[in-house]
């Protein structure tokens, strides 16, 4: 078993360097990019945890925009996200073990890419829709409680049941938005699909908003 998930991660750091090399050879060959700076904040949340809350978290990053059509474009960005969740006074079992309310803040390096559908408004504003996948990779996080913390990511003496989240993710993302101008207001809904923990059932769930200055 430990075998096969290190192939399997092998297969996913693959997976993320072939979606960044493919996405750069299409920008530097383009025409009609734009650039832009983006931050906001989101809710998460961690599927299948008892007494589970949701948590506050943001995301900061640059992204670009390739328009291969009027209504038509590819969209991605490489962004720092926090997720994760609260855990409320009841606590939550997992292996056995019986943890204490505490606090799951996982952060990760992501690169969304989507394919986007927009329409004009009027003159000066545009909506759009969009989606497509996300690749991410775990950089840090603790689970914290009132008097103590524990790594996320790595072995320590709760390994068995919080430690040991997964650093490479994938999941789904759904959107959708207004372009003001220099302005790009988005709201995202995103789905993980691997598990976030070798020893949870646990799926990444988040909703963000974010503005964008496009240059």
């Amino acid at each position: 078993m430990r075998q096969y998930n290190q192939i399997k991660i092998k297969q996913m750091k693959k997976l993320f360097f072939v979606a960044l090399f493919a996405l750069t050879a299409v920008i530097s060959s383009a025409q009609k990019v734009t650039y832009n700076v983006q931050g906001g904040a989101n809710l998460s949340t961690l599927t299948d945890v008892a007494s589970s809350r949701m948590k506050v978290g943001f995301q900061l990053g640059a992204g670009l925009d390739y328009a291969f059509r009027s209504d038509w474009s590819l969209q991605s960005s490489l962004l720092i996200i926090s997720r994760g969740c609260k855990i409320g006074s009841k606590g939550f079992s997992v292996n056995g073990n019986h943890m204490a309310k505490g606090t799951f803040s996982p952060v990760y390096l992501e690169l969304p890419v989507n394919l986007a559908y927009k329409f004009d408004l009027n003159k000066d504003m545009k909506f759009f829709v969009n989606g497509g996948l996300y690749f991410e990779y775990g950089l840090f996080g603790k689970y914290k409680q009132d008097d103590a913390s524990y790594n996320l990511f790595g072995s320590n003496h709760l390994s068995s049941s919080i430690g040991n989240f997964k650093r490479f993710q994938t999941g789904v993302g759904l959107g959708c938005g207004v372009e003001l101008s220099k302005y790009i207001i988005s709201l995202r809904q995103e789905f993980g699909w691997s598990k976030a923990s070798k020893r949870m059932d646990s799926k990444n769930e988040t909703t963000s908003l974010s503005v964008a200055y496009k240059f």
